[in-house]
């Protein structure tokens, strides 16, 4: 039997993480009662927090609650929450290292797309559509005009152009329309930079790959190889990232952490 320290629910054996709020199952409801209190501080100070304020002590290699509880950073995220080294098997490493393999050949759902590209295509769609528009027009008013002749009676002719008109019309005002977005995108792509720009900053000089490793270490071993490190490394900086940078989206998240880990261990 366990019990889930978030939502208090008795699962049978063989179950070892509650399913729907994905974290490790106790043995009792009392130590379910007891972690479910911590992990109610947790998130009360993660509503109180201010963005770039972060509990992540540097120094000590440890993630702190208002209450003083501290914890690794990535039992927190890799549902083991306050484990002690010696709770995690065998079955339970390899069971983590099948999971790394699986995420990375699955990959994701989503892909990242700068702001910044993301502005430049509404842009240059933008410029499409009213280029066709204003040429579609031109064209339509000299079929109207007679000066290019189509073989077809005066009331086709009409019906045609009046058709033809209304079509370039709307391509028209569709460009107007994405324009006014290529505008929104524009900003949300400056906010972003400098926001990239102060999270790049942020991870050279607090972030390395030791304190990281170190982190870690209750999961892999050293002579593991690298693909096997590869996940626990990834969720440890996301961790780290998502509480010292609030309200990211998921997809941003997910590329500064790659780009945080290229740095620490690719380039």
């Amino acid at each position: 039997m366990g019990w889930c320290p978030s939502c208090k629910n008795e699962f049978v054996e063989g179950i070892t993480i509650c399913p729907k709020c994905d974290v490790q199952l106790v043995n009792s409801l009392d130590e379910a009662n007891e972690k479910g209190k911590v992990l109610e501080k947790m998130e009360e100070e993660k509503k109180i927090r201010k963005p770039g304020e972060s509990t992540w002590d540097f120094e000590a290699g440890n993630k702190k609650d208002s209450s003083g509880y501290s914890m690794s950073v990535l039992p927190m995220v890799g549902n083991n929450e306050g484990m002690a080294d010696g709770d995690i098997s065998e079955a339970e490493k390899a069971a983590q290292a099948r999971r790394a393999m699986a995420v990375r050949k699955a990959g994701a759902p989503q892909v990242y797309q700068d702001k910044g590209e993301q502005a430049k295509e509404v842009k240059g769609s933008a410029y499409a559509l009213l280029l066709v528009g204003i040429l579609g027009l031109v064209v339509t008013v000299l079929i109207y005009k007679g000066v290019i002749h189509l073989n077809q009676s005066k009331i086709y002719n009409d019906m045609f152009c009046a058709a033809m008109a209304l079509m370039f019309v709307a391509l028209i005002i569709g460009s107007f329309l994405s324009m006014k977005s290529f505008k929104k995108l524009a900003q949300s792509a400056s906010e972003e930079d400098q926001l990239s720009a102060q999270i790049e900053k942020w991870y050279k000089e607090k972030l390395s790959k030791e304190l990281v490793d170190n982190a870690v270490s209750r999961f892999v071993d050293a002579d593991d190889a690298e693909e096997e490190k590869y996940f626990p490394r990834i969720a440890c900086i996301k961790a780290i990232l998502v509480e010292s940078f609030v309200n990211l989206d998921s997809l941003y998240a997910d590329h500064m952490v790659e780009e945080i880990y290229n740095y620490l261990y690719e380039d």
